[in-house]
């Protein structure tokens, strides 16, 4: 009987490791699709003043467990988060230690964005897509990107995003 809890209890943390894992992909990508939503309602956000912002955006950071859901508004569209702009609507974590771990292009490279920031974000009215580094700076490679997470035992999944506006869990 020790034996087979032993196994059990062992297996458990694989498992628990899996789905926090899971769960903080899927919930990133609720949030992509989101802030996708809310650039083509094109309606006051709550959480900046009811104010409607002319995009809206997650910023990735590399190695990072943390993600904010912000409003690019109208004084700074610099098509990067500002924390003093007050543009933020939602800080969220991963589960468990799960982190944002690379970032790749359309080719298949590793992009290494400054400051370790990935910004995705959409435009309103028609949610067009734009995917920008911490300094606001985008490259015609990031038509596609893949986000790598990884959880602390070394399980990965990838969220792929698209200038088409295309989410993908894989």
């Amino acid at each position: 009987m020790m034996v087979i809890s032993a196994i059990v209890l062992v297996g458990f943390g694989g498992l628990n490791d899996s789905v926090a894992l899971n769960r903080s992909v899927r919930d990133l990508a609720v949030v992509l699709r989101r802030a996708q939503n809310m650039a083509l309602a094109v309606t006051g956000v709550p959480a900046i003043g009811n104010v409607v912002p002319p995009a809206v955006g997650v910023e990735l950071t590399k190695g990072a467990s943390t993600y904010l859901l912000f409003a690019d508004r109208v004084g700074s569209r610099d098509n990067k988060y500002g924390s003093s702009d007050g543009e933020l609507i939602q800080s969220s974590r991963f589960d468990r230690n799960v982190v944002a771990y690379q970032f790749f292009d359309v080719s298949g490279d590793i992009i290494n964005p400054a400051g370790g920031v990935l910004n995705i974000i959409f435009s309103a009215p028609e949610a067009d897509l734009r995917i920008t580094d911490g300094n606001g700076n985008g490259d015609s490679d990031w038509a596609k990107v893949d986000i790598v997470f990884r959880s602390p035992s070394g399980k990965e999944k990838v969220i792929t995003v698209r200038e088409s506006g295309q989410i993908t869990v894989r």
